[in-house]
C-alpha cells in the first residue's frame, strides 16, 4: 500500500494509518505499480562504491553531480576514492595517470589564454593575411619591371 500523502509504501496490509505521518488517518491507495530500485541501492560488479566498508554515506557519482566535476575530476576522485576496496595501488597509477593528462589539458590552456588571450588571434591573422594579399595585388611582380 502507498500513502497518498507522504508516498511511503508499506508492507503491512492490515494498518489503517501511515506511520511516516505521525499516525495521522488518511486515504491510501491499495494496489502500487513496481517500483523500479534506486540507482544507489544496487551495484554492478562489486561493492567497492558502497559506504558499507567505509562509512560513506555519499557514492562517488553523487559528488560528482554535487560539485560539478568534470570528466578528469570525476576520473581521478573515482580512483582515489575506491582505491583500498578494489585496485590498489593500480588504481592510484590510474588517477595520477588521468591527473596527468588534466594537467597537460590546463597547461596547453593557458598557454593558449597567454597568447591569444581575448581569442582574437583568428581576427588578427585575417587581417594580416587581408594586407598580404592587398600588398601583393599592388606591388608589382618581377617581370613588370
Amino acid at each position: 500500500m502507498i500513502c497518498t500523502k507522504c508516498g511511503r509504501q508499506e508492507a503491512m496490509e492490515n494498518f489503517s494509518t501511515c506511520v511516516n505521518c505521525d499516525m495521522s488517518s488518511h486515504s491510501r491507495v491499495e494496489s502500487a505499480p513496481p517500483m523500479r530500485p534506486r540507482a544507489n541501492a544496487r551495484q554492478i560488479g562489486g561493492n567497492h562504491y558502497k559506504g558499507t566498508h567505509t562509512g560513506a554515506v555519499l557514492e562517488h557519482w553523487d559528488i560528482v553531480a554535487m560539485f560539478g566535476l568534470d570528466y578528469f575530476q570525476g576520473q581521478v576522485t573515482k580512483y582515489i576514492m575506491r582505491w583500498k576496496m578494489k585496485g590498489g595501488l593500480d588504481d592510484l597509477r590510474k588517477a595520477e595517470h588521468f591527473l596527468q593528462k588534466y594537467i597537460e589539458i590546463e597547461e596547453a590552456k593557458a598557454r593558449m589564454a597567454e597568447y591569444d588571450p581575448l581569442g582574437k588571434m583568428e581576427a588578427d591573422n585575417a587581417v594580416a593575411n587581408e594586407e598580404r594579399r592587398d600588398e601583393a595585388v599592388s606591388s608589382p611582380t618581377s617581370g613588370d619591371v
